[in-house]
């Protein structure tokens, strides 16, 4: 079974005006690390041997060496992980030097996702990123230089300050260092976001749709001539480099996330801890106990939740397990459903029998869900 530990690491140096994640500007680290070491000693039994150990946040590249050791010591000492594990740290720009990339790769991270965004500098200033250009565009050689093989970079799209061909630049640039991997997000604007408080105040214009769309198959058109696979809707790789952490996500396997604000999933129920650095702290380091929210999933959340995640990736979903485990009236109309959908050219079958969305289709990928889901 494919099996995955996250450590969220809650902390960085700015404040992303997009961002809706949890974490905190105040470097109180010390309290919430010691409290992730005790998640982790008490959490191991949850999980078999690990097919992917993932290092998010936040910023987990700020951390200091002794800090990161203290977290893999701990992993080491209470978790074990197959021989060909994906081990990821998620990294700033602003954070790799060549002791740093040294570093991580020493300790036994074998993977890096790098937070470019844009390399565009006025993108980044108006994201309020740590970093500038010059370093989005060091990142690559310096990675490469380190001895890492197997990385990603995010991009984003339908930035209020960029054009088409603004991200046509950026999509050259990233395909012309030739990354192995591209995760390609829309801009979101979250609800309690400096950025939707710009835009409610007016000071920020958001994007037409027809921007996004038009991006999107930009994006498409690229990579797919840069003979990378669109194996998931914003993910795009080389072959042999699909992200197995991700992929364990998308597939419904189980996973447990440490820290605050970390998910976890263990085939029937989601959790996830109290989103609150002194209150999980605490309930640790003077409770010992977690500090969770949990949510059984009901048969009819399990098929939506397989839906989203599957007709996300080019593998699609498997029809014949579908009808073999929900054993429900709604799936007479879910099959009328896809039978309509077929004929309308939004969904297609493989050879092997899963049904998926055509590239052409992709940006509808959302909708043609909701159209599937069981309400």
């Amino acid at each position: 079974m494919k099996t995955g530990l996250y450590l969220h690491i809650p902390f960085c140096k700015k404040a992303c005006h997009y961002c809706d994640f949890h974490f905190s500007t105040v470097q109180n680290r010390p309290p919430v690390l010691g409290a992730m070491v005790r998640e982790l000693q008490q959490r191991a039994a949850d999980v078999g041997p690990l097919t992917s150990i993932y290092f998010g946040g936040g910023s987990p590249s700020l951390l200091k060496p002794h800090e990161m050791q203290q977290l893999w010591d701990a992993i080491k000492e209470n978790f074990t992980w197959t021989a060909h594990a994906e081990i990821t740290l998620e990294a700033n720009p602003d954070d790799l030097t060549a002791e740093q990339l040294q570093f991580w790769r020493a300790l036994g991270f074998n993977r890096l996702s790098v937070g470019i965004q844009s390399f565009q500098e006025k993108d980044l200033v108006a994201m309020n990123r740590a970093h500038g250009s010059k370093q989005a565009l060091a990142a690559i050689p310096a990675i490469r230089a380190a001895g890492f093989t197997n990385f990603s970079i995010d991009l984003m799209y339908g930035l209020p300050t960029s054009t088409l061909a603004d991200w046509d630049a950026n999509l050259q640039t990233a395909l012309g260092l030739k990354v192995p991997h591209l995760s390609a997000y829309a801009l979101t604007i979250e609800p309690r976001t400096a950025l939707a408080h710009f835009v409610k105040k007016g000071s920020v214009k958001p994007q037409e749709d027809a921007v996004y769309e038009a991006a999107y198959q930009m994006l498409l058109e690229q990579t797919t001539a840069a003979g990378m696979v669109p194996y998931e809707l914003a993910n795009f790789c080389m072959p042999g480099f699909e992200a197995v952490h991700n992929g364990n996500y998308w597939e419904g396997a189980h996973y447990i996330g440490i820290g605050p604000g970390a998910h976890s999933f263990d085939g029937h129920t989601r959790s996830w801890n109290v989103a609150n650095n002194n209150q999980y702290a605490k309930a640790f380091l003077t409770a010992g106990e977690r500090l969770a929210t949990f949510d059984t999933l009901t048969a009819q959340d399990r098929f939506n939740e397989y839906l989203m995640t599957g007709l996300r990736t080019l593998k699609g979903i498997d029809v014949y397990w579908l009808a073999k485990t929900f054993h429900e009236d709604w799936m007479d109309n879910f099959q009328q459903q896809i039978k309509q959908l077929k004929l309308e050219g939004q969904l297609a079958v493989h050879p092997n029998g899963r049904l998926y969305i055509p590239p052409a289709q992709r940006f509808m990928t959302d909708a043609i869900t909701r159209d599937l889901f069981v309400v």
